[in-house]
């Protein structure tokens, strides 16, 4: 991707604005319906497989992964849909930054596994097998901390070019590849960990897909006063 394509074409005076921002919440609209169907008809097929002790495991870790995807994010992506000019330092800055940020708190989860385990499992009602798990679960699932930079400035270059049907895209095939790895594991016998295959495989496949729709490939320049 050379500098002249991150300059943006965000103006609100081009021709034909309107047309693609109606085209846009289409392809948002049929992205969301058809991404939840296949959600839904992948966890469907997995509850037929899976244990729901295997179900509550995995919850329990994601609800910190998610707490933490909230920081990782810090609107990095809004920052580059929304800066009038764009420049490939500012961009740059930005990812740099972003993955830093995501790779730390990655480092830090798995530092921290084990007595964030024992926060969230009652070792009166939980199992040993799943007291021994839960750490090794957080661990593999803080890859997600790690992944999640690497979509976030490929996806807010596509919104800004108001390319929401490869954001579309993006989001259906991640759920589709994702849930077919995550069956697939559950059907090997892999238990609670092809919950674990389908929350990593499906982001590490978006980021993917938003990295050869965008020709993004991030230089080595970082900026203190863009970063501020």
């Amino acid at each position: 991707m050379t500098s002249e394509t991150v300059t943006g074409s965000s103006s609100t005076g081009e021709p034909g604005l309107g047309a693609r921002a109606a085209r846009g919440t289409a392809w948002t609209g049929l992205q969301t319906a058809v991404t939840q169907a296949v959600v839904f008809a992948t966890f469907l097929v997995l509850a037929r497989i899976l244990t729901k002790d295997a179900f509550g495991l995995v919850a329990a870790a994601m609800t910190v992964i998610h707490l933490l995807e909230m920081v990782v994010n810090q609107g990095f992506s809004a920052a580059v849909v929304q800066r009038k000019e764009l420049d490939r330092r500012y961009v740059d800055t930005a990812f740099w930054a972003n993955l830093v940020v995501g790779v730390a708190l990655t480092c830090a989860l798995g530092v921290l596994a084990h007595p964030i385990s024992g926060a969230l499992l009652n070792e009166e009602t939980s199992s040993d097998d799943a007291i021994a798990m839960m750490p090794w679960v957080l661990i593999a699932l803080s890859a997600r901390l790690a992944i999640a930079p690497l979509s976030a400035i490929p996806m807010g270059l596509l919104k800004r070019d108001m390319r929401f049907r490869s954001l579309a895209v993006r989001a259906v095939v991640s759920a589709v590849a994702g849930g077919a790895i995550g069956i697939g594991m559950a059907l090997a016998g892999a238990g609670a960990w092809s919950l674990v295959g389908y929350q990593v495989s499906s982001q590490v496949i978006s980021a993917a897909i938003l990295w050869r729709a965008t020709g993004f490939r991030p230089g080595w320049r970082f900026s203190g006063p863009d970063l501020r």
